[in-house]
């Protein structure tokens, strides 16, 4: 005897097309908060290298990195001047990047040959996997996490960082931990991701986003402030990166702030080398004292 198959009729062939699109509807988000919880481990493992090789470059110079001091851009920035180099080109040797240094420490005829190279070495450590692929951008490389300079953009002198002086009659500053942090190093940022336009990644219309990490010295490159907002007197806290195609290149929403393209905080390292996600709902006042290092204010961390 012959058993007959019966095949399957339009409608069931419907109603199984339309289940395993509800299933994949379903498990996308959770694949995608998957991929997003990965990518922010890695981001909070970069920020926290960073951490420890600001403490090694104490260890071995009795001094934390300074921020350098700001020179104009242009084709060979980094500048031949090294005082003006930042605490990327500082911590270098200690993120296994010593070869940048070296490369610096040339003879005067190839030190812009090499000054250029410097410009577009890459790091990946250095730029957060949900913001950016590692390479290039605006023809060169870049960081997406600063130190904390405070709430000073003149001076840092209440931040982490501060302001390398050329003058001889400025006073040179350097911070030490824990000396130089009264307020102590688990209550007090060291680092954090900045805050950018997306529309602007790769054009260089981002005026906190179009220098090499290498070169600027206090610049919104490579060091960012907890700021007052001049429209509203209001400190500017912790906010999300912004997708701002027709925004004009000064506005203050990416001037100097904090921010990430995480999508619930701000992956940061405190100055104890510890490293956090810190949410954007964190109240701004709490936020500048997590930015204070000396203000005698008591600060809890979300």
């Amino acid at each position: 005897m012959h058993l007959s198959r019966r095949a399957f009729t339009l409608v069931e062939l419907l109603v199984v097309i339309a289940i395993i699109g509800i299933l994949i509807a379903l498990l996308l988000p959770a694949i995608q908060a998957a991929r997003e919880a990965g990518r922010r481990n890695t981001c909070l493992n970069n920020i926290r290298q960073l951490a420890i090789a600001a403490q090694n470059h104490q260890d071995a110079f009795k001094k934390l990195p300074d921020c350098g001091h700001e020179v104009p851009g242009g084709a060979d920035n980094p500048p031949v001047d090294r005082d003006n180099w930042g605490w990327v080109f500082q911590s270098a040797p200690f993120f296994e990047y010593g070869q940048v240094t070296k490369l610096a420490d040339t003879p005067a005829a190839t030190k812009t040959a090499n000054n250029r190279i410097i410009r577009t070495t890459v790091v990946s450590i250095l730029l957060c996997p949900t913001r950016r692929e590692v390479r290039t951008y605006n023809n060169a490389a870049v960081t997406d996490y600063a130190c904390n300079a405070g709430t000073d953009t003149g001076n840092a002198l209440n931040g982490i960082y501060v302001r390398h002086r050329h003058s001889s009659t400025k006073k040179e500053q350097s911070r030490r931990l824990p000396k130089d942090v009264p307020d102590g190093t688990t209550k007090t940022l060291m680092y954090g991701e900045r805050q950018i336009n997306l529309a602007w990644i790769d054009t260089g219309a981002d005026f906190g986003d179009n220098e090499t990490c290498w070169g600027p010295g206090w610049d919104r490159d490579i060091s960012r402030w907890h700021y007052t907002n001049t429209s509203t007197s209001q400190w500017n806290g912790i906010n999300a990166d912004v997708i701002a195609p027709s925004a004009t290149p000064n506005n203050s929403t990416t001037l100097y702030g904090f921010g990430s393209s995480h999508t619930t905080g701000m992956v940061a390292a405190l100055a104890d080398s510890s490293s956090r996600l810190i949410s954007f709902d964190m109240d701004k006042e709490a936020f500048r004292r997590l930015c204070v290092r000396n203000d005698g204010l008591p600060v809890e961390i979300p």
